[in-house]
């Protein structure tokens, strides 16, 4: 009798408790929320290529990279996320699709790079310390703000910018086999013409 009565005030304590707490689960067991990436493209940064057909999306939590995510959504994309702080890059197309680029150090938010690859000439010899590169591909990047992912739907825009710069150059000389070099030629506004007497 001591004991159905004892099992009964159990039964009633876990009853009350069970309806009067609510506990929340730890942030490491919550469910992953809906992230909807919003690319903000500008037509001044692909006004000869179009938008490109793949953007390869790299996200950081608390700093450290946790997923990259490649998709053919251009406009707006959805990812899974755990709840978290977040920050993310994106580039047009993945590394994987650039023929004279290298990516250096993607999941390092500081130290992600791209660099142009060296080429060879048959007809150049490049002085000492100079580096001889192809010309490069067309590439978009942008970054986020930070953003905390936690309950419900969370919307991050991304506007792009166009990492690649290219300029026209006329260079006018009296004797076209003493030309060396226009290394000098950067940095002018597009369609800026260059003469050397």
């Amino acid at each position: 009798m001591k004991a159905v009565k004892g099992i009964f005030l159990l039964l009633i304590f876990l009853g009350i408790t069970a309806v009067g707490c609510r506990i929340d689960p730890p942030l490491y067991l919550r469910e992953a929320s809906q992230v909807i990436v919003k690319v903000l493209w500008k037509e001044e940064v692909y006004p000869e290529t179009g938008k490109p057909d793949g953007i390869t999306l790299y996200f950081f939590r608390d700093g450290v990279y946790c997923k990259q995510v490649t998709t053919a959504e251009v406009d707006s994309c959805s990812v899974s996320l755990e709840p978290g702080r977040y920050r993310l890059y994106l580039m047009s197309y993945s590394p994987e699709e650039y023929g004279g680029q290298a990516f250096l150090d993607l999941t390092d938010w500081d130290a992600a790079r791209s660099q142009v690859s060296e080429t060879r000439s048959s007809w150049y010899t490049r002085a000492e310390g100079e580096r001889l590169i192809a010309e490069p591909e067309w590439m978009a990047a942008g970054t986020s703000d930070e953003f905390v992912v936690s309950e419900g739907t969370v919307r991050v825009p991304v506007t792009p910018e166009c990492l690649v710069s290219r300029f026209r150059v006329t260079i006018y000389s009296d004797n076209a086999n003493m030309l060396r070099s226009a290394g000098w030629a950067t940095g002018r506004p597009a369609g800026a013409e260059i003469t050397t007497p």
